[in-house]
């Protein structure tokens, strides 16, 4: 007869109460300016009442919820009223997360996500919460079960052996779990992460949102003392001309930008606080946060590509960002249903891509690769697309006042512009792998293993047909982005395409032949 399973911790509860008093905040606050009178305490005897039932079914859920492992399956029952049973075979599973908030590292305890690889948008199972202690020993025996289903199973690659060898293959991989050790491959200090975040193109966009925010809070009457900074400086320009005006307001500018440099640096130094990464067998393993604190492992064999970020301040500093598209969709962080991207490395030296590319990709070998550029007469294209939209607003006007000297002169950055973005596009082939790259503030570089290439498409938008252009787009499992060549010739992206579709097969099938050679072995 099988075990009733185990209960969660008894913080679950307070947990819970607590996620329902943020959701219930608001409300409690709309109905208690509604009532009028004292707010404050409307507010608290709302809150009271919507509560009272609602810690009373967390505390039901609590009593109800079991989890037990049968074999190679994590079974949970759930349910007050309506009873659900889910069975989930580990042998499925992708990634095992453990998670701490702020609040759960003061109590000791922290959460389990367990996602698998059905390409929903949702957490296949969480396990929230659970002891600190209980919840490494569980994540380490979730994985090792894991590998011993998938082994068993023959999952560990296509066509693998059942019956006595597949139980010999699941040994074998079982043993090689326990005997793995763990390889750190990068640690951040607080002056990578002040790095990483003083060089992110955040710091423009957190400045707007400040200004936005202060401006509402004065229309409201509140925060009296950004009247008693700011007035200094515009009252003393407001009588002396347009000049002054623009100066107040471009000091005034600055502020708000080292503001939202500042908040950008804290944002990046609290979010990756302690950021390890490491690599233990076949899987990478991450850990990193100040008050949230995130463990958690992405199995290399979910690596669809790598996207190589560079800021426009990191350029210089020959400093970039790696970040890692899987398949399948993880728990409320997915960019669009069917993918996402991971924080592989928030901030690496440019000579040390090549080694961390070899521990996800271990044949990726890039050494001499030269981007070819796309199509000269992208230049002319972009410069069209900027350009008209200024002479539409402008050009009239510009014509009548400052004469074509004038016109020239509004246009040169649109060149400029131009000019960059066709610099920063480019692609190369090297040893199975295709390499796209694009963009001025942030240049991404894609690096997408053949093998793993699901669909290719070349797009023509009707501005591209005119000038004999298209756009290859390369589809991998993590749908979520493609890896996009803007701006080739048509006759050069319809080769990519039966290149790419051919070489990406044969490089599969050379993978499984490999495979089955090492399994008869």
């Amino acid at each position: 007869m099988p075990s009733e399973g185990r209960r969660l911790h008894g913080f679950t509860v307070v947990s819970r109460g607590l996620h329902v008093a943020r959701q219930l905040l608001l409300p409690a606050i709309v109905g208690g300016a509604s009532a009028g009178g004292a707010i404050g305490g409307t507010i608290q005897w709302i809150l009271l009442i919507l509560s009272v039932p609602s810690v009373v079914i967390a505390f039901a859920q609590w009593l109800a919820f079991r989890f037990r492992i049968e074999d190679d399956d994590l079974i949970i029952d759930s349910g007050v009223l309506a009873r659900r049973r889910r069975v989930i075979p580990l042998a499925r599973v992708q990634n095992i997360d453990l998670e701490q908030g702020f609040i759960e590292r003061l109590a000791g305890v922290a959460q389990l996500r367990l996602e698998t690889a059905s390409g929903g948008t949702d957490t296949e199972a969480s396990l929230a919460v659970l002891s600190l202690e209980e919840a490494h020993g569980l994540q380490a025996e979730l994985m090792r079960r894991r590998n011993h289903a998938r082994g068993a199973r023959g999952l560990y690659g296509a066509g693998s052996p059942g019956g006595a060898e597949g139980a010999a293959s699941a040994a074998a991989a079982s043993e090689a779990e326990t005997e793995v050790s763990s390889r750190v491959l990068l640690r951040l200090g607080l002056a990578d992460l002040a790095i990483a975040g003083a060089t992110s193109n955040e710091a423009g966009l957190i400045a707007a949102g400040l200004a936005t925010m202060l401006q509402v809070a004065g229309d409201f009457g509140q925060w009296g003392w950004i009247e008693a900074v700011t007035e200094p400086i515009l009252g003393r320009s407001a009588g002396l001309g347009f000049a002054a005006a623009v100066m107040a307001g471009a000091i005034l500018a600055v502020l708000f930008f080292v503001l939202g440099w500042v908040v950008s640096i804290a944002a990046t130094v609290v979010r990756f606080h302690g950021f390890t990464l490491t690599r233990v067998g076949d899987d990478l393993r991450r850990e990193y946060g100040l008050f949230s604190r995130h463990r958690s492992t992405v199995p290399l064999e979910r690596v669809q590509a790598i996207r190589i970020e560079e800021t426009l301040l990191r350029r210089p500093l020959g400093l970039t960002a790696l970040k890692i598209e899987t398949a399948g969709a993880g728990p409320g962080r997915s960019d669009q249903p069917g993918g996402r991207a991971e924080a592989f490395v928030p901030l690496a030296r440019r000579r040390d891509v090549g080694s961390l590319l070899a521990e996800v990709f271990e044949d990726a070998r890039f050494e001499g690769v030269s981007f070819r550029p796309v199509a000269t007469v992208s230049r002319r294209r972009s410069f069209t697309r900027l350009a008209i939209p200024i002479l539409m607003a402008t050009g009239i006007l510009t014509l009548v006042h400052r004469g074509a000297l004038g016109l020239a002169l509004l246009l040169l950055p649109a060149w400029a512009l131009a000019g960059a973005q066709y610099r920063a596009r480019g692609w190369a082939r090297a040893s199975g792998y295709a390499l796209a790259r694009g963009g001025v503030l942030t240049r991404v570089t894609w690096v997408v293993p053949e093998r793993k290439i699901q669909t290719l498409h070349l797009r023509e938008t009707p501005f591209q047909r005119r000038w004999g252009l298209g756009t290859v787009m390369i589809d991998t499992a993590a749908t979520g982005r493609t890896a996009n060549i803007v701006d080739v010739r048509r006759d050069t992206g319809l080769g990519l395409l039966v290149d790419l579709a051919a070489d990406g097969e044969a490089a599969r099938r050379a993978a499984l032949s490999s495979s089955r050679a090492a399994r008869s072995a």
